[in-house]
């Protein structure tokens, strides 16, 4: 009876998350040429396809993409929440999460399967109990010749996912990275950050392993033993269901909405906006951060960073970690082939990601003032000498390119100069090419960090200004 209620519960959770990752795609910048799916398409394409397609093919495959991820993302959500297509839901999304985790680096993210794949046995519970049993004879010496068979089948499959995870891990095949020394970080970024570990990425042998035994589990009648007829499951308390559907809808929808969240949320690789405007074409975002002037939704545009730590982290550019070869593919199809990724950064490492002007360009962002503060202090927290520039949008402030721009030239500039160790830093904010003042006690920078519960529940990514955009997340995927 508890594990009953509770796979009911799993089952409205899974249906949210995958309901809520189709939904925040519904934006412009998605179905936009340089969206995130064509990039992931190409790249399966490029590594694992032997015959070279030709460019009306990859035409195709970059302009589906978006809709294909989301007929398969709707169509989870909606076979999970509804009765009688459990199979169903459990073969497609073994599916694209393994497709996920076979994508070359750094868009590899088995972990991610793992974690959503695991959740399955809520959907088919009995079919586990049945494949667990022929693995349990299996170990102890009494599965039939066919049991036998499919196991040393799985066993080859699972082997040549470690491979796979070795040289994904590694970097050693396919030349990841070609273009970019991961061993030649700054002296300083060094000091900053503990180093990058090599070896495997263990996820995808493990998302490899439950693909199978879920795969198993669905399969046709007769390739496992048949389960028990099916009693009728007692239902979940009706005010858990409720308090899990109301705690799910706020986490999947209402924190996006509100413009409380831009980390936790289920929108991998949508490119939404979540601060300075919203890019969705149903809803807005950021509605707090419109009605209220207290809650830490006040913008800043990041003109300039010498900070090693900062420009480690925001906004972590990934593209060195696409193949040449990749590359050249996404071209052929219009595709910017960048990648703007500061989860990669946090959560992997920032030894790996490409420093923000070093080698090129410096990249400005917008950036919440609540995540300003956060970077700020752990920069100085590091002992870091540095400087900063940036500039306070105003509320709504326009995302066009060319409203921005002349936006721009309007706006106060705001000076940080941090000498390092327990000197004061200096502030100054500039207007027009004369006049200058000291910052004021309220400025941004200033004033302390978040506290540290915030800190753990609230995160927001920056969003990059390109010339070249038309949109505020135009021109680049975003990893997230």
């Amino acid at each position: 009876a508890v594990f009953a209620g509770l796979s009911q519960c799993l089952r409205v959770q899974a249906a949210l998350w995958y309901g809520g990752a189709f939904f925040w795609k519904l934006n412009r910048a998605f179905f936009e040429p340089s969206n995130c799916p064509a990039l992931f398409f190409l790249q399966l394409v490029d590594y694992w396809l032997p015959v070279p397609l030709p460019d009306s093919a990859l035409s195709f495959i970059a302009r589906s993409a978006p809709h294909v991820t989301e007929a398969v993302e709707g169509g989870l959500a909606a076979m999970i929440w509804l009765p009688g297509f459990e199979r169903a839901a459990v073969v497609l999304g073994v599916l694209l999460h393994w497709l996920i985790g076979i994508t070359p680096p750094p868009h590899n993210i088995a972990s991610y399967g793992t974690r959503c794949v695991s959740r399955y046995v809520a959907l088919l519970p009995h079919e586990s109990v049945a494949v667990h049993a022929r693995l349990a004879s299996l170990l102890r010496g009494s599965a039939s010749t066919s049991t036998a068979a499919a196991a040393a089948a799985a066993a080859a499959v699972f082997a040549a996912h470690v491979h796979v995870a070795y040289l994904f891990g590694n970097g050693s095949d396919h030349n990841f990275g070609s273009d970019h020394n991961f061993g030649g970080a700054t002296s300083a970024l060094a000091k900053l950050a503990p180093e990058a570990s090599g070896g495997a990425d263990w996820h995808l042998p493990h998302l490899a392993a439950l693909s199978l035994f879920f795969s198993a589990a669905a399969a046709l009648p007769g390739m496992i033993a048949p389960p028990p007829p099916r009693a009728a499951a007692p239902a979940a308390a009706p005010w858990l269901r409720r308090l899990v559907l109301a705690e799910g809808f706020l986490f999947v929808f209402g924190l996006p909405l509100l413009g409380l969240a831009d980390d936790f949320p289920p929108k991998p690789f949508s490119n939404l906006r979540v601060h300075g405007g919203s890019n969705h074409l149903v809803v807005p975002t950021d509605l707090l951060g419109r009605l209220l002037p207290t809650v830490p939704s006040d913008v800043v545009l990041v003109e300039r960073c010498s900070s090693a730590w900062i420009n480690a982290l925001l906004p972590c550019e990934l593209t060195h970690h696409l193949t040449p070869s990749a590359r050249e593919l996404l071209r052929r199809v219009g595709h910017s082939g960048r990648v703007i990724g500061p989860a990669f950064g946090r959560n992997v490492s920032p030894l790996l990601t490409m420093r923000n002007g070093e080698g090129g360009p410096f990249l400005r962002y917008t950036l919440p003032t609540f995540e300003l503060r956060r970077v700020l202090a752990e920069a100085r927290a590091r002992g870091e000498a540095f400087r900063i520039d940036y500039r306070r949008l105003p509320r709504g402030y326009s995302a066009d390119a060319a409203g921005r721009q002349a936006l721009v030239a309007t706006l106060p500039l705001t000076t940080l100069v941090e000498r390092g160790g327990t000197s004061p830093p200096s502030c100054t904010v500039r207007r027009g090419n004369w006049f200058s003042a000291r910052c004021t006690p309220d400025e941004p920078a200033l004033q302390p960090p978040p506290q540290a519960w915030a800190q753990r529940l609230l995160m927001f990514w920056p969003n990059v200004w390109l010339d070249e955009q038309t949109d505020a997340h135009s021109g680049y995927c975003f990893y997230e």
